[in-house]
């Protein structure tokens, strides 16, 4: 047998992030100038201080935006693997292993990344990036993505797929925000 060349999964997971953190950067810099011009004026600031302030704080927004966009779907991870690997247990997923279950997950989050990709035309035309449609579609289309995958994997109805999904990517974040604010507290609690 010949070994088959195939694309390191968490190197792409990797690499799509990063292209998706550095567009939605840029978008986000390109409309900014456009939206933030009036918001200076409401706190009484000069021209020079206004552009100076709005110029520092979208770059500190645009940063930190870019930074989460790279990071969440590596620790969201082990969460959502946990919890594929406990949801689906009865319907084939004792019969992966974690490390296994992580691929998968590593694939649904790349496809999720792409589905986002895919959606950021869609923010540049409508010119809002804050509209909570956009935010709804790219929630409906990460379960949409999961239920898919998940549906071809284990071969169970739409509807067990759907729930499931769902159930597990709610349960991830909430998992995840829990640990961080338990996290936050231990950090407050020892300083």
């Amino acid at each position: 047998g010949k070994r088959v060349n195939y694309a390191k999964p968490l190197s792409m997971l990797i690499v799509l992030c990063t292209i998706y953190a550095m567009l939605q950067t840029i978008m986000l810099f390109s409309m900014g100038e456009e939206s933030g011009e009036n918001a200076g004026t409401l706190i009484g600031l000069g021209d020079h201080e206004k552009n100076t302030a709005i110029k520092f704080v979208e770059m500190v927004v645009q940063w930190g935006i870019s930074k989460i966009q790279i990071v969440l779907p590596l620790v969201m991870l082990p969460f959502y693997a946990l919890f594929t690997k406990l949801l689906f247990r009865r319907n084939g997923a004792k019969e992966f292993n974690y490390t296994e279950i992580i691929y998968i997950c590593i694939f649904i989050a790349s496809q999720t990344v792409i589905f986002n990709l895919a959606m950021l035309p869609a923010y540049w035309i409508s010119g809002d990036l804050e509209s909570s449609a956009f935010l709804w579609i790219e929630v409906l289309g990460q379960i949409a993505l999961t239920c898919f995958t998940l549906r071809q994997l284990f071969k169970i109805s739409w509807f067990k797929s759907a729930w499931k999904s769902t159930l597990m990517i709610l349960l991830s974040y909430l998992s995840a925000v829990i640990l961080f604010v338990g996290a936050m507290v231990l950090v407050i609690l020892l300083s």
